[in-house]
């Protein structure tokens, strides 16, 4: 989180920066959960939770976006 505060006060970041800092982050969380094998985590686990969120709330970021 400091780097996303970081970012918006010091570098002026906006809505596409701070989606890719939390993409990497979201990652990041992934690959730690597979390392230690959290819950039994495999990398599938990562791929199906990115892409049942991007289901969830991707059609909230497009209206937001063109809406």
């Amino acid at each position: 989180m400091a780097w996303v505060v970081y970012g918006v006060i010091k570098e002026g970041y906006y809505l596409p920066e701070i989606a890719t800092q939390f993409v990497i982050m979201g990652l990041i969380a992934g690959v730690i959960g597979v390392v230690f094998k959290l819950n039994n985590m495999s990398v599938n686990d990562i791929a199906t939770s990115f892409r049942k969120r991007c289901r969830r709330y991707g059609w909230s970021c497009f209206s937001y976006r063109y809406g």
